[in-house]
């Protein structure tokens, strides 16, 4: 079901949002109304308080298909309400079920709720957004309320934005944000002060999802490149990104580009702020099935040049097996890797420096045994493409192989 309260932005700065598209709001809303047996009606509207001018030209609006989730003392699960009336505009009325008395807290999208206790609420927020254009995706600008009447529920934004705009031709199928600390992007939250000012603390993951990272998904069209540069938006959870981040733009055909924060420049995402990032320019150096392959392995043809890409031996969580070791030999000290997966008949060994500097090269040595594809035993120089959460991407040159390994444990 589609849910898109969403902002369509003309100006884009590192303020406030703006309150609403409406100066008096509050005004003249329409009293809660049952509309049949059983049932109840909530109006809502964008209370926030911000710099109108620094947003000039955007409208904050509900749309048809919209839900929110409502909590009471006596309904700690929530019941989930759908927009009744005032679509395009930033007041509107909430059908469902009868709830009783308030006081009424709410959250948008009904399924970024789960549960109330006391007066905090357990929230979730996916890995992957949906891309719009000039805007943030639907659903994925979280936002709270709280009333206590029916007649007037106050929505504020629960999350900030990382705005980053990319130059270049072409489509970009999508563009991942990855943190390069201990930072949550996603996974479950809990959401406090819905009476005033909103604060959201994120206490965990969901099991087999990596919530250090968020996707935008720009859908199998894409989103179009223009030499002005495109800006995408990424919701993220209020925080300083102690140790930087690194984005992945990939493009429709298959091919991407990795970009890292500069060194010392660590963001702090504020709840209600957009924070534009420098300007990127894109272009094309790897397959994108590379730079965001979950596990470790080794992949043919992994540089945007080549015309196939083939994972050649990948170790699989659960079914393969790995084992790590460092060596030292003399004045001598390396990092072993073993790979290996008795079903696929594989092994391969991956022996690099213990220290890793992204960017830089290391002398990396391959040694294989059995059914590893079109690998080949011996020693390159290799580029570090990147690390995150506890792997290293390795990219050789010359023979347009990619290596996914472990760092030291």
């Amino acid at each position: 079901m589609k849910k898109s309260l969403f902002f369509v932005i003309a100006a884009m700065s590192a303020a406030l949002f703006a309150v609403s598209c409406k100066d008096d709001v509050t005004e003249n809303l329409p009293g809660g109304n049952a509309v049949g047996e059983g049932q109840i009606s909530f109006t809502a509207y964008i209370a926030d308080e911000g710099t109108r001018s620094s947003m000039d030209g955007r409208s904050v609006v509900w749309n048809t298909g919209d839900e929110i989730r409502v909590f009471t003392a006596n309904h700690t699960e929530g019941l989930v309400y759908t927009l009744a009336s005032g679509a395009g505009t930033a007041s509107g009325t909430f059908t469902g079920p009868t709830i009783g008395s308030g006081p009424f807290y709410a959250v948008y999208p009904a399924d970024a709720a789960s549960s109330m206790s006391g007066s905090s609420i357990a929230v979730s927020l996916p890995t992957t957004q949906a891309w719009a254009a000039g805007s943030f995706g639907p659903g994925a600008n979280v936002s709270c309320g709280y009333a206590t009447e029916i007649d007037g529920i106050k929505f504020r934004n629960v999350l900030g934005a990382l705005a980053l705009t990319i130059s270049g031709t072409g489509k970009v199928g999508s563009v991942t944000v990855y943190t390069e600390g201990d930072e949550l992007l996603a996974g479950t939250g809990t959401l406090s002060g819905l009476d005033g000012t909103p604060a959201l603390q994120m206490v965990g993951t969901r099991s087999g999802v990596n919530c250090k990272a968020v996707k935008l998904d720009c859908g199998t069209s894409g989103a179009d490149l223009t030499a002005a540069g495109t800006t995408f938006y990424v919701m993220l959870p209020a925080g300083t990104l102690a140790s930087g981040y690194n984005v992945v733009v990939a493009d429709t055909e298959g091919n991407a580009m990795l970009k890292r924060s500069a060194s010392g420049h660590t963001p702090a995402i504020e709840r209600n702020v957009i924070r534009p990032m420098p300007a990127l320019s894109y272009t094309a150096a790897y397959k994108a099935a590379f730079l965001n392959h979950e596990g470790a392995g080794a992949f043919s043809g992994a540089g945007a040049s080549s015309s196939t890409f083939t994972e050649c031996c990948v170790y699989t969580e659960g079914e393969s097996q790995y084992s790590w070791a460092d060596v030292t030999s003399g004045k001598v000290t390396s990092h072993k890797v073993r790979l290996q997966d008795m079903e696929d008949g594989f092994a391969l060994t991956i022996t690099t420096p213990k220290t890793l500097t992204v960017g830089g090269n290391a002398s990396t040595k391959i040694e294989v045994m059995g059914n590893t594809g079109a690998v080949v035993a011996g020693t390159s120089s290799m580029k570090v493409v990147r690390k995150f959460d506890g792997r290293v991407w390795l990219y050789d040159t010359n023979s347009d192989f990619g290596y996914i390994t472990f760092e030291e444990e």
